[in-house]
């Protein structure tokens, strides 16, 4: 790791890469960004979401901090990937015409790949997750793995 500046550091490493089978070198540009609350109550939160489901084949995990959220969900094969920001001037119920979906809240999803559901939107209601809760949809189970704010 190379601090740049205040904000950015460049991390020069090398890792195996399993497509290739052999190790490969890597750079990568890290910046910092401040986490910020996204309540009223002006507290910043954690949340991780885990799912295993050996018997269905299915894997995932979602994280929050602050104001963003992404999460994976592996089907066998097959991924759904997402991330959300959280905009506080976005409006309720308003998409921004490039299919992009907004929540209550102002939470926006900015990316998607896959079309698989992930419960992210749980994770904006904090006051009801607690460590080691359960958080049920369909046939899946996630189980709350952190939970707390500062």
């Amino acid at each position: 790791m190379y601090p740049l500046d205040a904000a950015r550091t460049l991390e020069h490493g090398h890792a195996f890469h399993p497509a290739l089978r052999a190790v490969k070198t890597h750079e990568e540009l890290w910046r910092d960004v401040p986490v910020l609350a996204t309540s009223a109550g002006a507290k910043k939160a954690c949340v991780v979401l885990r799912l295993q489901n050996d018997a269905a084949g299915a894997r995932g995990v979602i994280v929050r901090l602050g104001q963003y959220c992404q999460g994976i969900v592996m089907l066998g094969a097959y991924s759904t990937v997402e991330r959300w920001e959280f905009d506080g001037k976005a409006e309720k119920g308003k998409g921004d015409g490039d299919g992009q979906a907004v929540r209550e809240g102002g939470w926006v999803r900015t990316a998607r790949v896959g079309d698989q559901f992930l419960p992210c939107g749980i994770t904006w209601r904090e006051e009801i997750l607690c460590l080691g809760g359960k958080v049920r949809y369909m046939d899946y189970e996630w189980e709350v793995e952190e939970a707390w704010e500062w």
